[in-house]
Formats: C-alpha cells, sequence, structure tokens
C-alpha cells in the first residue's frame, strides 16, 4: 500500500489525472455490464451448460410443427432448453393437432398447438392451460390446386374435391376462404386426410386441391411443379401456435415450466440476433431450401408472448365449430384456458392479457 501511495505521490498532476480518469471509466464500464446483466432477466443461467445431474429436470416437448412453432425447434438444436437444466426430450409430431391428442394419451408433456386443436378440445376437457403463444402468422394455410384438373382461378374449385386436416386450422381456413371467394360448401366436395398425407394425395390426383400449411405447400409445390397453381388470401386468418400443458403438469413443475419459457425466449433472442445462423438451423433439421425458409420467416412473427388478440381468436373458432355442426356446446370462457402466471414472472412486459 505504501509503495503504491508513494507510485501515487510521484506522478505529476497532468499525468495523474489522467492515470484517475482512466480508472473512473473502466468502473463505469464494469457497473454498467453489471446493471445489464441484472436488468435481462434471460442472462441468469448463460453459463449455466454444465449444471449438476442432480438439479437437471427430465422434460419431452412436441416438435417441429408449422413454421410459428420454429422457437421450440431452434431451443432444442441450438441447446437453449440444456442450459436452463432441462433434459429435453423432443417429441416429433406431423400437426399440432396430433401433438394434443399426443399429450392427452400421455405421451407428451408440453405441446405446441393452433388455437382450433385447442377449442376443439375444449368441448370435452377442461384440464389443461395455454401457458404461451409462441409464433404467429396471418399468411400460413393455402389452397393448392392443379391446373391441369381445369383450375386455373378461384372460381375453378366449385364442383371439385378439396383434402384438408379435419379439425384444424388448414380446415377453419378453407371455410373462411369458400366464403370469401363466394363458393358454397354444397359446391365443393371437402375430404378430410392425414395432414402429411395431403401431398401425395393430390399428387396422386385423388383430389383437385388440398388447403395446407408449410411444410406441406412446399412438398405438394414439388410433386406437382408446373402442374401446381397456389391460391394465397393474406390476412383472411390469423394463426397462432401456443405452448400447451397440463394443468397439473404446470402446478406440480413449476421449474419445468419457468426454464422451458426461459429456452424459448432465448431462442427468439437468436432469431432477431443472428437471423442468418437461424436460417441455416432450420433449413439443415426441416430439409428445406434456404430460400424457402427466409420467405417463410418474413410471414411469421416469432414471439413469446400473451395479448389480447388470442381470445377472440378462441371465441371465433368456438364459434365456427358449433355453427358447422362439429362440435356440440357452448362457448367457453377461454380466459380460463390461459395461464399467465409463469412467463409473466419471468418477462412481464410479454404479458399483455387483461384478465
Amino acid at each position: 500500500m505504501k509503495i503504491l501511495m508513494y507510485s501515487f505521490r510521484s506522478l505529476k498532476p497532468k499525468a495523474l489525472k489522467s492515470f484517475l480518469w482512466f480508472i473512473w471509466r473502466i468502473g463505469l464500464v464494469a457497473l454498467a455490464g453489471l446493471l445489464v446483466s441484472c436488468d435481462n432477466p434471460l442472462d441468469q443461467n448463460k453459463n449455466n451448460i454444465n449444471i449438476p445431474s442432480e438439479d437437471r429436470l427430465p422434460v419431452s416437448i412436441s416438435v417441429p410443427g408449422p413454421p410459428a412453432n420454429w422457437l421450440t425447434l431452434i431451443a432444442v438444436e441450438k441447446g437453449f432448453f440444456s442450459r436452463e437444466g432441462l433434459d429435453i426430450t423432443p417429441k416429433p409430431y406431423p400437426s399440432g393437432k396430433r401433438a394434443l391428442k399426443g399429450m392427452f394419451a400421455g405421451e407428451v408433456d408440453l405441446v405446441t398447438t393452433a388455437k382450433v386443436p385447442i377449442v376443439f378440445s375444449s368441448f370435452d376437457r377442461q384440464d389443461f392451460s395455454i401457458l404461451a403463444t409462441l409464433g404467429s402468422t396471418d399468411n400460413s394455410p393455402k389452397v393448392v390446386a392443379r391446373m391441369d384438373h381445369g383450375i386455373q382461378e378461384r372460381k375453378d374449385l366449385k364442383g371439385k374435391r378439396i383434402a384438408t386436416q379435419g379439425g384444424s386450422s388448414a380446415h377453419f381456413f378453407l371455410n373462411s376462404f369458400l366464403t370469401k371467394n363466394r363458393l358454397l360448401k354444397s359446391e365443393v366436395e371437402i375430404i378430410f386426410g392425414k395432414v402429411e398425407k395431403l401431398p401425395e394425395m393430390i399428387s396422386e390426383g385423388k383430389v383437385d386441391a388440398v388447403a395446407i400449411r408449410e411444410p406441406y405447400i412446399v412438398q405438394s409445390w414439388k410433386l406437382l411443379g408446373d402442374r401446381a397453381v397456389i391460391f394465397e388470401e393474406p390476412g383472411l386468418f390469423s394463426k397462432s401456435f401456443n405452448l400447451v400443458a397440463f394443468n397439473s403438469f404446470i402446478e406440480n413443475n413449476p421449474k419445468i415450466i419457468r426454464r422451458a419459457l426461459r429456452g424459448l425466449l432465448k431462442a427468439e433472442e437468436f432469431v432477431r440476433d443472428h437471423p442468418d445462423q437461424a436460417v441455416r438451423v432450420l433449413a439443415e433439421k426441416l430439409k428445406l431450401p434456404e430460400a424457402r425458409v427466409v420467405k417463410v420467416l418474413k410471414l411469421v412473427k416469432l414471439s413469446v408472448h400473451l395479448d389480447g388478440g388470442l381470445l377472440p381468436g378462441l371465441e371465433a373458432q368456438a364459434r365456427w365449430a358449433i355453427e358447422n355442426n362439429l362440435k356440440e356446446g357452448e362457448i367457453l370462457n377461454y380466459l380460463d384456458f390461459i395461464n399467465p402466471g409463469p412467463l409473466k414472472s419471468i418477462l412481464p412486459e410479454a404479458v399483455s392479457l387483461v384478465r
């Protein structure tokens, strides 16, 4: 200490002033870094890659699904769930509808699914909740038709066979699509099939058109080539993919829920800050051209949130199901199916839903 004090005294006033200014600036930088780290709720476990095995928690989650669910795939592939202390088991399902059925059958803990399967299931049971919306788009489902079957314009669908997955978002979109284009349901033949079989059905000529979403749109287009015509209706239907779990699982596993949400929030941050890397990850895992992934991502908002748009969407689709005799019953209070607590505890600004 005496040597240090002597060194200070030996400095000329100008040199001493420069030295103290340098130390002050270092202190400011260190303090700023500390404050940013404390303010960012996602930085808490950024270095916890080697979390002790006794502190890690097992959980399964559905993947990869449509584009609005791609945050889940990113979180798995980039290890964001693992860094949060989760031993994640990805469970592949061809659709959110099938994933939700898998959860009800005890196959998977957390699933991501669109609003329509949630609404359809709500007529039969009320033991599950939405924890967050992970992505949304107003241009997801489309109608892919065969030009060699005499279909050049939307009106040419009259009298044709159109396949879709029953009780899905694409099914809801198809009804809205027909109404907008002044086609009665009685003027077309709607056929239901498994979503992963629809590209094959149209390519083999079993149907004239299909109402589907990615990645099955591009699969159908590849199979048909220049025989395909694609009808889009941006803004006609807003589709969101939502994280869902049993109420009992949420109550009994609060740590898993918080860690899963934090992993998804980090995936959102990664897509925002490293879009090129995100495209490469998705293209490789989904076996899609990077250019196609880029095009799709421009139509999708990947964001972990809960907002006021969720509730009217659930109610509208419940009304559609009842009016079309797809389900019997009354429109429920869908606020009872939304649990904002876990997400709000991590990132309050991500929740704008008023209960």
